[in-house]
């Protein structure tokens, strides 16, 4: 039988987990930095960081319990309001005006967010050896558009046993 000590430990690295996957699949949005350029394509366009991404972050931290003051204020402050807002004022709308309208689109935009349920089978092996470059550190601009839907623990630990020699872009 497992100790109660290990148990806590597999949950917690569980938890951990999400958090990275999560960062992974989003950091050219909670950052200003952006993927590698691909060869014979233009560079990406660095961002700003979304304030909607970031409270996302803060919600899945704080469901997996973790608790700082940082994640309080991410939790707290809705982003997604404040984007509507932004957005209605940045097309000569008054907020205060349309008050039900604003409100409306932020709760589409919200189920939006969530109806995204994609089921991807990740790639973790590949039949040719991939550079260093493709492998190791930040993602090239079409490797992170192609691993991201991967990037969620159940299509993690799904996949089967590698049956190849060489490991995929996927393990940077």
């Amino acid at each position: 039988m497992r100790s109660h000590r290990a148990a806590q430990f597999e949950e917690f690295t569980l938890k951990y987990q999400q958090l990275w996957l999560f960062a992974l699949r989003n950091f050219p949005r909670m950052t200003n930095t952006t993927a590698r350029k691909e060869r014979k394509k233009d560079k990406p366009m660095a961002v700003e960081p979304s304030p909607i991404i970031w409270r996302e972050f803060g919600q899945i931290a704080w469901l997996c319990e973790f608790r700082t003051d940082e994640l309080d204020q991410l939790r707290m402050h809705d982003r997604k309001k404040e984007a509507m807002q932004q957005s209605f004022r940045q097309h000569g709308y008054r907020t205060e005006a349309h008050p039900t309208v604003m409100l409306k689109v932020a709760d589409l935009t919200r189920s939006l967010g969530q109806a995204c349920d994609m089921l991807v089978t990740p790639d973790f092996a590949s039949e040719q050896n991939l550079s260093l470059l493709q492998r190791c550190g930040r993602p090239y601009e079409d490797d992170h558009h192609l691993d991201s839907p991967s990037l969620f623990l159940p299509q993690i630990y799904a996949v089967p046993q590698l049956q190849s020699v060489h490991i995929y872009s996927f393990f940077r």
